[in-house]
């Protein structure tokens, strides 16, 4: 299913036109912006899917620069908005859009960042009230420089390869042969590669992308703005599953491809519905420990409403790592916590299974895994065969599967509840041997 739906995708991909205008940044994008006053689709139920947006037939074509303006025209035939995403929201003008960003930074208060997005050939709003400190881009853009925010399956799908201007040279992602579009695209002489992640300031502008996408904070975001880069904050994986995967919605805002985002989206978002309820249903809840020993001598895990705790609670587990052990007042800072290795070893020696969050792991069974750190024995899951982790096709987790999260959860619903899906093979995950 998941390789049809790849095909799929790449046979509907289409060409993206667009005017070349450039994106202009505000000097003064300090100070955080207020809410957008959206209000996203709710899934009440399991099997409730929102069907996709059917553009109008008389809107003109989202991909044209307009050449006569007009203020009673509506110049976006199609439009979407985050079912699931709790970092972004949007709101549609007839010219323009409005997309807030939350940074994250702290577990009760927001940060927010915003952008207007400005159909070419039309006029920017004035930038006063709640549009004062925006960041104007004009769409649909061109030249994407992608500097950490990994939404390279994203680009895939969409068909907007081809916009791809820029990158982390070491990212991932960039090289991943599970992405051929992609690696062709990186490996073209005109995609600019910078060492580091937004370190070379002076190669980024020169580069003269329409957007900068990054997970590098305010800071780092108000020195490039000013020095002319539009910096741009996105982190799918500061999302559950299903907000991840709606990063192809995300991106698709910049090219005016709503129509196309949301029919990638909903697919993937019925398959994962329907295997939730049914790992939901299921009468034991397996205990799950998420994280791993750090170099620190900290376990590092996730936070309550990140992309794998919620994961492994949609697959029909039980974490054992509650908001009272993270002390996070809701779990909702950035995606990542780590906590006293002593208290991860009290709560989770004895989990039934261990979810090892290891990066790129060197080790491929129990036995290495303790030889290179004799902690991990501390976990009875590693030496029973029931930790697993999540580079089963190298680094395309961060990839693919970030976005088809429907093929994600039955990987790990085939782990926890493998009576449910028998004959499923992994891909995303892998299963660590025991002793």
């Amino acid at each position: 299913m998941f390789k049809q739906r790849m095909i799929a995708l790449f046979v509907v991909a289409g060409l993206i036109s667009a005017c070349g205008t450039q994106t202009t940044p505000t000097t003064n994008p300090t100070s955080p912006a207020a809410p957008v006053s959206s209000t996203p689709t709710v899934v009440a139920e399991a099997s409730a899917v929102p069907a996709a947006t059917t553009p109008a037939t008389s809107a003109p074509s989202p991909s044209a620069c307009v050449s006569n303006y007009d203020s009673a025209t509506d110049y976006f035939s199609s439009k979407t908005s985050p079912s699931y995403a709790k970092e972004w929201t949007v709101e549609y003008a007839k010219h323009y859009k409005v997309v807030t960003v939350d940074l994250d930074t702290d577990p009760v208060k927001t940060d927010f960042d915003r952008y207007i997005l400005v159909q070419c050939g039309t006029p920017a709003p004035v930038l006063e009230g709640d549009l004062a400190n925006a960041m104007v881009v004009t769409i649909p853009i061109t030249r994407v420089w992608e500097g950490g925010s990994s939404t390279f399956a994203a680009m895939d799908a969409l068909g907007v390869v081809d916009s791809l201007s820029g990158v982390v040279g070491s990212m991932t992602g960039s090289a991943n042969e599970y992405l051929p579009s992609i690696a062709a695209q990186v490996a073209k002489a005109s995609v600019i590669k910078e060492a580091s992640y937004g370190e070379d300031l002076e190669l980024i502008a020169a580069g003269k992308p329409d957007i900068y996408l990054n997970t590098n904070g305010r800071e780092w975001m108000t020195n490039a703005r000013q020095v002319g880069i539009p910096a741009l904050h996105y982190s799918p994986f500061s999302e559950s599953p299903l907000g991840s995967a709606e990063q192809v919605k995300f991106l698709a805002l910049f090219y005016n491809l709503e129509a196309k985002a949301d029919a990638i989206f909903t697919p993937i978002e019925r398959e994962y519905l329907a295997l939730r309820e049914k790992a939901q249903a299921a009468t034991n809840k397996p205990s799950v420990l998420i994280g791993n020993v750090t170099q620190d001598g900290r376990f590092g895990t996730r936070n309550l409403d990140r992309l794998e705790s919620v994961l492994m609670r949609d697959a029909g587990g039980e974490l054992v790592l509650t908001d009272t052990e993270l002390n996070l007042g809701g779990g909702s800072t950035g995606f990542s916590s780590s906590i006293d290795l002593e208290k991860a070893i009290e709560i989770g020696a004895n989990a039934d299974f261990w979810f090892n969050l290891v990066y790129v792991p060197s080790d491929n069974t129990a036995s290495e895994f303790i030889a290179t750190n004799p902690l991990n024995a501390s976990f009875s899951a590693l030496q029973k065969g029931n930790s697993f982790h999540r580079f089963g096709r190298a680094e395309d987790y961060f990839s693919n599967g970030a976005v088809y999260v429907d093929q994600l959860l039955a990987d790990a619903v085939s782990i926890l509840h493998p009576e449910l899906l028998p004959d499923h093979e992994l891909v995303f995950l892998k299963r660590i041997p025991g002793e």
